[in-house]
């Protein structure tokens, strides 16, 4: 033997280890493969034992059907019978007036009616009125007795299956007694053929293959389906009728039909006494347990065969995929407990209060609060752990919450919103967040995480703010108000002054040259074009029509001026209320401010051709007492909000794309506990709308009369 090759052919101690894992691996993937095997055949034959026993349900329920929709062919014969039998020919005895009513009633094909006395027939809608008709005593001893019994015990009767001699086919007989003053008078019956009761079976969804047969009490074949020939003498073998002596109205078993196995599903018909059988071919082509067995023993043979040889092909590499699927796991179990740590380390120094709630149906579980929101609303997290909110929380913060809650589970997305608590610590504003957590099997939300913060200080500082801003408005009215004085008494005057000292130069010197009476020219031109400007811009500053007219006035004279500089047809309507009462002075510049934004926004960026400017009440008091409301609207007939990212929104701390002046606009409104709503226009535009509530605008009537603006004087 060549002794080089020695160490190959037997493995060192090093190999060993990789051996041994070999065989392991081996022996583990055999017991696999076996036990996959098993479970493999396990659920093929559970599949099977289903598809069987839904062969069996869809017979059975076949079954049902023919049981149900003989019935009901028999209950709608019954109420159609006792329909007719109250008929007055009848009860008058007049045989041809009933005859015709029978025939002009609607039935179905191969279906008449039949109408007895004690000795004979007296109608049958099968023969003309007055055509010979056969006595009782023509018919076999069994149809005599049982009409003998219904004239002396009045009672429904459903007869066998016989063969009719004037039909010449099968028919059934559903025969109602006919009472005149409480006696027995005539037997009338609803015939049934063979073949209507057939037609029935056929409309029922049989399977490729089945076979359906309506039999009696006596195995005589009332009507069939999917069957070559009515069969002769018994309808289904004795043994079967064995079957229904059980008091059981249904059932599933396996019968014997000319030797061949059958699956039979029978049902009776309470009504009728008549059974529905419903035959299925039962072999090792059609029963799904028996096809089933024979594929899984080819099958599972082949797939252990090869399943063993790709096991042996795999396992010589396996070392290294057990040590990759290791150090996976063990990696996975370090980022898993990363995360439980990031999250309770979250949890227990975060500042913002969090909470748990579980979800189960409609109810709402606390499972815990953490530190922070113990300090910021003590509670504590031991006395709501376990608890419905309506349980540890006062019901005017546990209603809301369970209606958001419920809220959150229905949408299933997050949930913000602003609250304002009664807490151990005092009262509080909250931003409050839900979010919900789904089931990753199911998509059940189950549990809902909360988060809270305390913005009871921001809320403060954000009021005063607003009135920080109410107050740098009314500064900025009146510092508006000063300057325009200042341009009336002060510079105004010097204007005039250096006017007429202009003009004097012309007046005192009689030999100016042509370029000096020019430049005496060109200057009082520009003095006069200044006092112009300057009391144009002492009318915008402060218009003095809105001290002495009021607001109305106002509007109407801006406008005017708006049309002449900017060629904007304004429409002006106010409300005649509002022409005969004054306003507060504080309601008349805020609104005159707000038109005035609004005017110059259209003007500037509408690319309009025509505003309208409307100012109404709204009454919803005594009109003795002033109007209740002030509406301000100014609407454009512009391009609206296109291009525009988003539309203004209530609350100024949304991003919004307008200017300050929006701002400063619903600023005003709000100081005067009213608001601003901006929104497009029908069919297009924009429409600015200005509220004033009523406690702003009270005792309208009795505000006194405003001194002079100084801008108003016409020098």
């Amino acid at each position: 033997m060549d002794q080089a090759a020695l160490p190959e052919s037997q493995p060192g101690p090093e190999a060993a280890p990789t051996v041994r894992m070999r065989v392991r691996l081996i022996v583990l993937a055999v017991l696999c493969i076996v036990g996959g095997l098993g479970l493999a055949t396990g659920l093929a034959l559970h599949r099977a034992s289903l598809e069987q026993r839904s062969i069996e349900d869809g017979a059975l329920m076949v079954a049902l059907a023919i049981a149900g929709a003989a019935d009901r062919e028999i209950a709608a014969s019954i109420a159609r019978m006792e329909a007719l039998a109250t008929s007055p020919a009848l009860r008058a005895n007049n045989l041809a007036a009933f005859h015709d009513q029978l025939a002009a009633t609607p039935l179905p094909d191969e279906t008449w009616f039949v109408l007895w006395d004690r000795e004979r027939q007296l109608l049958n809608t099968r023969r003309p009125f007055g055509a010979p008709l056969p006595s009782i005593a023509d018919f076999n001893a069994g149809t005599q007795a049982t009409l003998g019994r219904v004239f002396a015990a009045p009672q429904l009767v459903v007869s066998p299956v016989v063969w009719g001699a004037l039909a010449q086919m099968h028919v059934v007989a559903v025969t109602i007694p006919v009472l005149i003053d409480d006696k027995v008078a005539h037997l009338f019956d609803t015939v049934l053929s063979d073949r209507r009761i057939t037609r029935i079976l056929e409309e029922l969804p049989l399977q490729s293959g089945w076979r359906g047969i309506l039999v009696d009490k006596y195995r005589a074949t009332v009507a069939h389906a999917r069957m070559i020939e009515r069969p002769a003498g018994p309808a289904v073998p004795e043994a079967w009728m064995e079957r229904l002596r059980d008091p059981k109205a249904q059932g599933i078993f396996i019968g014997d039909r000319d030797g061949a196995p059958v699956l039979v599903a029978f049902a009776r018909s309470p009504m009728s006494d008549w059974t529905a059988f419903i035959e299925v071919p039962w072999n090792a082509e059609t029963a799904p347990v028996h096809r089933t067995v024979r594929l899984l023993i080819a099958g599972g043979a082949a797939l252990a065969i090869a399943a063993v040889a790709l096991t042996m092909l795999v396992a010589r590499g396996a070392d290294r995929p057990i040590q990759v699927l290791h150090t996976f796991v063990a990696q996975a179990r370090t980022r898993q407990r990363e995360a439980e740590m990031q999250y309770r380390t979250y949890w227990q120094h975060t500042g913002e209060a969090l909470f748990v709630l579980s979800v189960e149906g409609d109810k709402f579980t606390f499972e815990g609060l953490n530190p922070a929101h113990e300090r910021l609303s003590g509670l504590r997290s031991w006395s709501v752990v376990g608890r419905e909110p309506r349980e540890c929380l006062p019901l005017a913060m546990a209603t809301p919450l369970v209606e958001r809650c419920r809220r959150c589970v229905e949408t299933g997305i997050a949930l913000r919103y602003d609250e304002s608590l009664d807490l151990p610590t005092g009262r509080h504003n909250w931003e409050t967040s839900l979010a919900p957590v789904r089931d990753p099997v199911s998509g059940r939300v189950v549990r809902l995480l909360g988060s809270a913060r305390d913005v009871t200080d921001r809320r403060r500082a954000e009021a005063a703010l607003r009135g920080l801003g109410g107050r740098l408005l009314t500064l900025q009215d009146d510092e508006r108000r000063r300057i325009a004085r200042e341009l009336h008494d002060s510079t105004a005057q010097i204007l005039v002054g250096a006017s007429f000292a202009a003009a004097r130069v012309r007046t005192v010197s009689s030999e100016l040259t042509t370029e000096a009476d020019d430049a005496v020219e060109e200057t009082l031109s520009l003095i006069e074009e200044s006092q112009r400007e300057i009391r144009t811009l002492a009318y915008l500053l402060h218009p003095p029509l809105l001290d002495e007219m009021g607001l109305p006035a106002a509007l109407r004279w801006y406008a005017k001026g708006l049309e002449r500089r900017s060629g904007l047809a304004v429409i002006v309507e106010v409300d005649p209320g509002l022409t005969d009462h004054r306003m507060s002075q504080e309601i008349e510049a805020a609104l005159f401010r707000v038109a005035q934004e609004a005017l110059g926004n259209a003007h500037r960026h509408s690319g309009g051709s025509q505003v309208q400017v409307r100012l109404t009440v709204a009454k919803d008091r005594p009109a003795d007492h002033g109007p209740s409301t002030v509406l301000l609207a100014v609407q454009d007939n512009g391009r609206g909000f296109a291009g525009v990212r988003a539309l203004p929104a209530e609350d100024d701390r949304d991003p919004i794309v307008f200017g300050v002046g929006l701002v400063g606009m619903r600023e005003r409104m709000r100081q005067l506990g009213g608001r601003l709503v901006v929104r497009p226009a029908d069919p297009g535009g924009t429409i600015v709308e200005a509220w004033v509530p009523a406690g702003v605008t009270l005792g309208l009537d009795g505000v006194p009369p405003r001194p002079r603006h100084p801008a108003a004087d016409p020098a």
